[in-house]
């Protein structure tokens, strides 16, 4: 079962969780999916719009993921819900994620990506 969808761009990757949560049951798998299309991309951007719940599991599968990136890599956050942003500040990972506006990091927005919006039966509950 796919965990995310992707959207490329040059080196940059805009990634969809399909996931409602990015937690200890799905973070390893998806990690590994997230990982494999990352790989000398030097911007990562995940949108977290649709996640309604992250805990420290899924936080070490973004550290993976970044980890899986060439140096210099920057690996974002779009859409972060408080909670998340909560865990973020708690366990020292904000400075290490960026957060950006979603409507900037979306396609369509600045980026000049463009794509449908993902539909609601794609989410894994």
């Amino acid at each position: 079962m796919s965990l995310a969808r992707f959207e490329h761009r040059g080196a940059s990757v805009l990634v969809y969780p399909t996931c409602r949560r990015l937690d200890a049951e799905v973070a390893s798998e998806f990690s590994r999916q997230v990982a494999g299309q990352v790989q000398g991309r030097s911007l990562v951007t995940v949108s977290l719009s649709e996640v309604e719940a992250i805990d420290c599991s899924g936080l070490a599968a973004l550290v993976v993921i970044l980890q899986k990136m060439p140096p210099g890599g920057v690996l974002r956050l779009a859409g972060v819900r408080p909670s998340a942003h909560e865990l973020l500040e708690a366990t020292g990972l904000g400075a290490l994620f960026p957060v950006v506006d979603a409507a900037a990091a979306a396609p369509g927005g600045d980026s000049g990506w463009t794509t449908t919006p993902l539909p609601d039966d794609a989410l894994v509950p």
